[in-house]
């Protein structure tokens, strides 16, 4: 079941996948795992490390689409161990595909099974970071607990509010070795401060790593590094000063995101906005969907709680982990990252409903055989409705810049220009002076702020000065603009000569 639940997510959404390169932060992703770069804060080196080693491997498909294709494994995994783990924790195996394939339907989701994005694999290594942790406490392999922590703290150096979903992870770890009750109470402490000292060590590791890694790439000889980005232009804007002039400084200011930390704070009335936008994203807006969603999930708690501790324990704290971060984010888009609740509030809510179920088939013993192949014929007709919506929902590939691409030519542009864009745009850019026609004597300032872009025109030098976009009159000044295919070679315009 789990098998067809995995091919009927993963293989229709293979032919919705945009087929190159995307703008914002798609394209950011895309571009510094195909040179090992720092992409924006957090810089998501260690996921760069990754997909370039994918890209490597797949070295005869464009490093483009083998990151999309990466994400989508990614998120289709996270559906799919997630259904595995329930059916670890008992629950019916055609109720854990079921659940894995609703889950695969939310708008959300699916965005990010077809978008390259971070928040697919930050949810496949939180959910295999749990399934790690609680095999631990079904088998007591160390390895398994080392490796449960060395996965989290490696999403956590990818993705810092993670870290919100430490108390979790802990209390589900403490959970169970409280069960080592049979031991003796000074050897059982002594083992787990072992442990403990064992756990903070795997998981400082890749923490180390990914510090380390930044450090190495987000410097000059960087091909592509956010650091340098941000420095090239604020170059243009004297006195912007926000990037540290310390290199081991611009790597705490990358790994902590700090340039995004302005929309971290939200007040009691921002939050509650926040809630209910929560609430409409889980399709429980109104009152009697939550309360019915609320309830569904209180009873897979209730079940998981007797037969496994840990394993609620885990689920609730991702789910109020990524709350408080989500709450307090003042951001309503995917930078909102739902995936962590999403996916383990499907485990709590199939849980519940596969308790439900066998709470009905105990009732009804007569009819039991029917009603399981009443279940499984249910479950196979959707996976196909799974597989036929797939071709029909709305294609996020849409998003794709390989036209833009392809009229850029970068490679017709003159010896030493400079290319001016807003931030999403100069990703492509980026790519194609990087990837599909390397140009490095091109130089580009990807940013938003258009007094940059007139800095740039009057700082040039006599290079060629070209925008993605024309300025307004009001913000262009002096500038003048003559159209170059899709682009607009920018010049200062002479002064005018008077006379009497």
């Amino acid at each position: 079941m789990l098998t067809g639940a995995a091919l009927a997510i993963f293989m229709p959404a293979c032919l919705r996948l945009p087929p190159g390169v995307c703008s914002g932060d798609g394209g950011d992703l895309q571009t510094a795992c195909a040179v090992l770069g720092v992409a924006h804060p957090p810089g998501y080196a260690g996921l760069a490390a990754v997909g370039w080693c994918a890209t490597r491997i797949l070295s005869f498909l464009d490093p483009a689409w083998v990151v999309s294709l990466l994400c989508l494994a990614c998120m289709t995994g996270a559906a799919v161990l997630a259904a595995a783990m329930l059916t670890r924790l008992g629950v019916s195996a055609w109720v854990s595909g079921v659940a894995a394939l609703l889950l695969s339907q939310h708008a959300l989701v699916w965005q990010n099974m077809v978008i390259p994005e971070v928040y697919a694999p930050g949810a496949v290594l939180l959910v295999t970071s749990t399934y790690l942790l609680l095999r631990y406490g079904a088998t007591r392999r160390a390895r398994d607990l080392m490796s449960a922590a060395a996965i989290f703290g490696f999403a956590v150096s990818q993705r810092p509010s993670f870290a919100l979903m430490l108390p979790g992870m802990l209390g589900a770890w403490a959970l169970i070795e409280r069960r080592r009750r049979h031991e003796e109470p000074d050897r059982r402490w002594r083992r787990a401060a072992i442990r403990l000292a064992g756990i903070l060590g795997a998981g400082a590791a890749p923490m180390a790593l990914a510090a380390g890694l930044t450090y190495a790439r987000i410097g000059p000889s960087s091909p592509y590094s956010c650091v340098q980005e941000h420095l090239a232009w604020e170059r243009q804007t004297a006195g912007a000063g926000r990037i540290p002039e310390d290199r081991w400084r611009q790597v705490t200011w990358v790994l902590r995101a700090e340039e995004f930390r302005r929309f971290m704070g939200a007040d009691a009335g921002q939050m509650r906005a926040k809630f209910r936008w929560v609430r409409s994203q889980c399709h429980a807006y109104g009152t009697l969907p939550f309360i019915a969603l609320l309830a569904l999930a209180s009873l897979g708690t209730m079940s998981l709680a007797r037969s496994n501790p840990p394993a609620a324990a885990a689920a609730w704290g991702i789910i109020l982990g990524d709350l408080t971060f989500v709450l307090q984010y003042r951001i309503h888009d995917t930078a909102a990252d739902l995936l962590p609740m999403l996916v383990m509030g499907a485990l709590l809510l199939a849980a519940g409903v596969n308790h439900a179920a066998q709470r009905i088939m105990q009732a009804v013993q007569g009819v039991a055989g029917p009603l399981k192949r009443a279940a499984l014929e249910a479950a196979g007709a959707l996976a196909l409705v799974c597989v036929i919506h797939a071709f029909i929902r709305y294609n996020h590939a849409t998003w794709h810049a390989t036209e833009f691409l392809n009229k850029l030519d970068l490679a017709s542009l003159p010896a030493d220009s400079v290319l001016c864009a807003p931030w999403a745009d100069a990703r492509v850019a980026w790519y194609a002076k990087l990837i599909a026609s390397p140009r490095p004597d091109v130089d580009i300032l990807g940013t938003d702020d258009p007094r940059v872009w007139v800095a740039q025109c009057a700082n040039a030098g006599g290079r060629p000065v070209f925008f993605t976009h024309g300025l307004p009159p009001d913000a262009a000044g002096d500038l003048q603009f003559e159209p170059a295919g899709i682009l607009f070679r920018a010049t200062v315009r002479a002064p005018h000569a008077g006379g009497s």
